[in-house]
């Protein structure tokens, strides 16, 4: 048994063996998980739209960016506690390791109750404010309200897999997502094609589905064999450790949270182009989503890779591993680009058989094929900045784009009622994002937020 759990351990430890090796076994069951994640986002979608109707689609839509908003948080809380569980590890320090997830774990219980409150409460004045089309604003109301009660769940599966995820361990997250997606499948059928519960059916068949994987992920780090406990008697708030935390997840926060409110604008410009373009929007976030899925899954390997080998002081691993990223996401990049603009009007016909929405659908997705490399570079970039705990720096970023953005689409999009200017302005902003991250992470001396590291090692050979 200590055996296996040893080599458990040392198959989770990215500080040494083949990096390129290392990064793809990771970025793999990333991706897989990712895959069906999309998978039961885009059933949804798919429910909604073939057995309820376009309106339908796009009152699921007009709520997506508003339930982001609070996922920002979990995210950073998340991200913040797989950053430093990534350096704990790294640099061998496995009792602090258990701490640290304890108190990630209370500090979520506490603001997962708060915002299902808050969320619930605000949903219908949000959604007023955003100008929502009122033919579609009840159906709105009722999905965010229901995803809101369940935010726990999500935010608990979220913390859960960013710690394994930190620990090095991406494949456990992945067999919970795949139970989660099958569960949500079912359910989206059962309530929506069955029971006829409309968008209500497909809301609760998603926080059901996420609190069972939620489960699944904290059961997976109580179990331990990651070389620390946890118990519920460990479930206590360490101000220390919640301090570096929220140092460094308070920044990842904002940086979403930024976006997000960005994207309320950007919403709204949305909703002023009809139900029609909201429908567009949907189908677009679901199929481009999709093909963002292999860059992503690199993308993300950056911030465990990174605070793990900073944590162990491998500094020159940690250059070789960057430029290895970094390479990998240009291709996959180019590569979904091509695939997306000759098969991006096929693959919208999925979700509806509007032929007007289908059009506006290949239009758009002909733009945002464009940016795929770039959006690559950014989340590589951002989450090195991450795994070193320079937070701050992807934060700051985020808001020089979204307020490169607004403009730009009001300009571009809004005035001249040009809906695809709307994407002209994603790309711009994101392209920006990309190169003023790759400026920082030349110039700018980024390591030096590293919370716990060992003395940085000698130069080692190269280990491609």
């Amino acid at each position: 048994m200590a055996n296996a759990r040893s080599a458990a351990i040392a198959k989770n430890d990215l500080t040494q063996g083949n990096i390129l090796k290392k990064i793809i076994m990771f970025a793999l069951p990333v991706l897989g998980g990712s895959i069906f994640t999309q998978l039961y986002n885009v059933v949804d979608s798919i429910v909604v739209g073939q057995f309820v109707g376009a309106s339908a689609l796009a009152a699921v839509g007009s709520s997506f960016t508003i339930s982001m908003l609070c996922n920002s948080i979990f995210a950073g809380l998340g991200g913040g506690s797989s950053v430093l569980c990534s350096q704990y590890y790294g640099a061998g320090q496995k009792e602090e390791l258990g701490d640290m997830v304890a108190t990630t774990y209370t500090l979520g219980l506490i603001i997962g109750a708060i915002l299902t409150v808050v969320g619930i409460l605000i949903a219908r004045p949000v959604l007023m404010l955003l100008n929502t089309p009122a033919d579609i604003l009840d159906n709105s109301v009722i999905y965010l309200q229901i995803v809101f009660a369940g935010s726990i769940g999500h935010l608990f599966y979220n913390m859960g897999a960013a710690v394994l995820r930190g620990l090095g361990d991406a494949k456990w997250p992945m067999y919970f997502l795949i139970v989660c997606s099958v569960i949500n499948v079912i359910l989206d059928l059962l309530f929506v094609v069955v029971f006829h519960w409309g968008v209500a059916g497909v809301a609760w068949a998603t926080i059901i589905a996420q609190t069972v994987s939620a489960v699944g992920v904290v059961w997976r780090t109580v179990r331990g064999g990651y070389g620390f406990k946890l118990s519920f008697k460990m479930l206590r708030v360490n101000g220390k450790k919640a301090l570096a935390l929220c140092r460094i997840g308070i920044p990842t926060a904002l940086s979403m949270l930024i976006s997000s409110m960005g994207m309320l604008v950007i919403q709204r410009y949305n909703n002023g182009f009809g139900s029609n373009f909201v429908a567009t929007m949907t189908i677009v976030q679901k199929v481009d989503g999709f093909a963002m899925l292999p860059i992503q899954a690199i993308g993300m390997s950056a911030t465990t890779f990174v605070g793990q080998n900073l944590g162990a002081g491998r500094d020159d691993r940690v250059k070789q591993g960057i430029r290895i990223i970094s390479t990998s996401v240009i291709i996959l990049g180019v590569v979904m680009g091509l695939a997306m603009y000759f098969f991006g009007y096929q693959l919208s016909g999925a979700f509806t058989t509007e032929p007007a929405v289908m059009e506006m659908s290949r239009n758009c997705l002909r733009i945002v094929c464009f940016m795929y490399w770039a959006m690559g570079l950014q989340m590589t970039f951002q989450g090195v900045m991450r795994g070193a705990g320079a937070a701050t720096v992807p934060m700051i970023i985020s808001f020089v784009c979204m307020i490169v953005r607004i403009p730009v689409a009001y300009f571009i999009a809004v005035r001249p009622n040009y809906y695809q200017g709307m994407l002209i302005s994603m790309v711009i902003s994101t392209m920006l994002g990309a190169f003023i991250l790759f400026l920082f992470y030349k110039f700018s001396n980024w390591k030096k937020h590293v919370v716990i590291r060992k003395a940085p090692a000698a130069p080692a050979a190269k280990e491609e």
